[in-house]
């Protein structure tokens, strides 16, 4: 019998609050709480369709890793905390002079959600769930990373849509390449979220903030992608600058995931 389900649909109510403002307020974060909402309502489908080794441990990992993006979210919108650095480049809007295109937004906000929350939050996982072995919790993460993939065909279709530049590029680079990239991403994720297992309490919290200095220089380069910035200033001269529209497009119904998700 699939779990409780109701944790998840808090996630996604807030995710619709969050691309509700972002809409309101023209704001481009919007963007990745949109593609948020597409991959979160995919996973919610998987658990309940009793895709995972372990349901009820899968609704744990989508509200707590969540509540990583909503934290950071919340800090950078009503300045009242500081986010972590890789957060703080993701939240940036331009590049000194120009807004950011579509991609630039996503991939910034994702260099932070995956090479340093996913790592953390894979750790607190398996330490709340000690019984669970962790070829099992390996098992569900790598099912995670084939949902994750199923849906970039249609992410890029939508971007493609309001964006023709990225269409002209994706020809060329081609969707494995994106879902290469993303496997590669998570994977070092995974290799982070051990490195973290085998620490004391008391350095973990020193490990983590090692790890958001070294993946914001990343998010920097997103914004500044020498020396293919020409790309990126192509690009925008031919994208929607519409952001409730261009919200609306990413945050499409998710593709159906795979029958084998390993």
């Amino acid at each position: 019998m699939p779990p409780n389900l109701t944790p998840v649909d808090d996630v996604l109510d807030e995710i619709r609050s969050i691309i509700k403002w972002c809409k309101e307020s023209a704001s481009p974060l919007g963007y990745f709480a949109a593609l948020y909402l597409r991959v979160t309502l995919a996973i919610k489908q998987a658990i309940q369709d009793d895709r995972f080794d372990d349901g009820k441990r899968m609704v744990d990992f989508d509200v707590t890793f969540a509540r990583h993006y909503f934290d950071a979210f919340y800090a950078h919108r009503d300045g009242k905390k500081v986010p972590p650095q890789v957060w703080q480049v993701g939240f940036e809007d331009h590049d000194g002079k120009d807004p950011l295109i579509i991609l630039q937004q996503l991939m910034t906000a994702m260099n932070a959600h995956i090479d340093l929350d996913l790592g953390v939050v894979t750790d607190e996982i398996r330490r709340k769930h000690p019984k669970a072995s962790v070829q099992s919790l390996h098992h569900d993460f790598t099912a995670v990373n084939t949902v994750l993939s199923s849906q970039i065909p249609g992410v890029l279709n939508a971007i493609c849509g309001v964006s023709p530049g990225t269409k002209t590029y994706r020809k060329w680079a081609g969707d494995n390449f994106v879902k290469a990239g993303l496997g590669v991403f998570r994977e070092d994720a995974w290799r982070f979220a051990c490195a973290l297992a085998a620490l004391p309490a008391a350095q973990r919290k020193n490990m983590i903030a090692l790890r958001d200095t070294m993946c914001a220089p990343l998010g920097r380069w997103y914004i500044h992608p020498v020396p293919s910035e020409w790309i990126v200033d192509d690009i925008r001269q031919q994208e929607s600058t519409d952001v409730a529209h261009i919200i609306d497009v990413l945050a499409s119904k998710p593709a159906v995931s795979p029958k084998k998700l390993w």
